[in-house]
């Protein structure tokens, strides 16, 4: 039996979970990728608007609760938008070209 843990990929959180099959297809194991997208590319609700590093907000435990620091984006929450709900801004999912002038939700 394979112990995964001393290879490069951990099997981690629901990675621990699935069959060898799911990643290593037609019993290919060498090459496998390594990388969130190459996997679950299909299951991006965001269709590629934030890139390639799902883990940049993701964890292996689940896709939620998803994790993101405003403060390395452009616009930094301060005041009563560190309060205000993702949707508030974000409307029907749209993260990139979301204003950041306080006018453009404020009239």
């Amino acid at each position: 039996m394979f112990d995964h843990n001393l290879a490069d990929f951990k099997l981690e959180g629901k990675h621990a979970d699935i069959t060898c099959e799911n990643c290593h297809e037609n019993g290919v194991f060498k090459g496998t990728p390594s990388d969130c997208f190459s996997c679950h590319a299909a299951e991006d609700p965001h269709a590629g608007r934030f890139g390639t590093d799902c883990a940049a907000c993701h964890s292996p435990t689940g896709w939620k609760p998803a994790l993101f620091d405003h403060n390395l984006a452009a616009f930094k929450l301060t005041g009563k938008h560190v309060d205000a709900a993702c949707e508030d801004c974000h409307q029907n999912g749209i993260y990139k070209g979301t204003p950041t002038d306080c006018y453009s939700c404020h009239a």
